[in-house]
């Protein structure tokens, strides 16, 4: 069975800074997809969109990821690995 890096990488994240093991793999799926919005994100992980909707924001306030404008619709929004999300995730692929 062949496990992938950003599988590696999610649970060598989830001891680290606090994240919960929820939060680490949005950042991997982010980190792999690229931007998305709440409804796909929620959808994808099999969580509510509420419960996706605070753990954004959880990661939002943590500095880990950010929202912009969907330039496919305007009224929408989506998800993105911030700066320092790259950062948390640069810093532990070296360890």
């Amino acid at each position: 069975m062949l496990v992938s890096s950003a599988d590696l990488m999610w649970r060598h994240l989830a001891d680290r800074k606090g994240l919960s093991a929820s939060a680490t793999l949005v950042l991997v799926r982010l980190n792999r997809e690229g931007p998305m919005r709440v409804t796909a994100l929620a959808e994808a992980e099999g969580a509510s969109q509420s419960g996706m909707t605070q753990l954004v924001q959880r990661l939002e306030q943590q500095g880990l990821v950010e929202r912009c404008s969907d330039p496919d619709d305007g009224r929408a929004c989506l998800v993105k690995v911030s700066e320092g999300g790259r950062d948390l995730w640069e810093e532990r692929a070296v360890l």
